[in-house]
């Protein structure tokens, strides 16, 4: 899953190297951190919040087709934490 993140997300910032993307295993649960430059989280997140939508449909069918789980909490699988994304993954 982090990989195919990794991926998703360096396709559509400007600078791809400047990603940080932290993995954190709580549990049964996996939050993917995902720090860019303040100009990037706006191509992430797109316009009316279009491109997050598709980014969160990719995760929750890639999450679904291996088994690992579903996206997290179930009405907001991403939320803003101090100019981060998260992403969470509950197991199965």
């Amino acid at each position: 899953m982090r990989e195919f993140l990794e991926f998703v997300i360096r396709q559509l910032i400007e600078f791809p190297d400047d990603i940080v993307l932290t993995e954190i295993p709580s549990g049964r649960t996996t939050v993917f951190k995902l720090q860019l430059r303040r100009g990037d989280v706006g191509r992430v997140i797109g316009r009316g919040g279009q491109t997050i939508q598709a980014i969160r449909a990719l995760l929750a069918s890639s999450a679904a087709r291996h088994g690992v789980g579903r996206l997290w909490p179930d009405a907001d699988p991403m939320a803003f934490h101090r100019n981060a994304l998260q992403f969470g993954i509950l197991l199965k």
